[in-house]
C-alpha cells in the first residue's frame, strides 16, 4: 500500500494551491549525496546505542514484581 500511494503522487509530492510552480516534486526534496554519506556513518552507531540501551533496560527491570518488599502496605 505504501508503494502504491507513492507511485500514485510520484512526480509531485506536495501541490501548491498558489501557483504550480511552487509545488514540492521529488527531486526538489530529496537529501544531497554528503546528507546521505552523514546518514549512512551516523545511522549504524545510533542503531548499535538504542539497541544496548534497550538490551540494557530490559535485564536491568526483568523479573517479577515482589509486593512483599512494600512497606506502604
Amino acid at each position: 500500500m505504501l508503494a502504491t500511494g507513492a507511485a500514485a503522487i510520484f512526480p509531485v509530492a506536495l501541490h501548491s494551491t498558489l501557483a504550480p510552480e511552487n509545488s514540492l516534486t521529488a527531486y526538489d526534496v530529496a537529501a544531497g549525496p554528503k546528507s546521505l554519506a552523514y546518514a549512512a556513518i551516523w545511522w549504524p552507531i545510533g542503531f548499535v546505542l538504542s539497541t544496548a540501551y534497550c538490551v540494557f533496560v530490559s535485564r536491568r527491570y526483568a523479573g517479577k514484581v515482589s509486593i512483599s518488599r512494600d512497606n506502604y502496605a
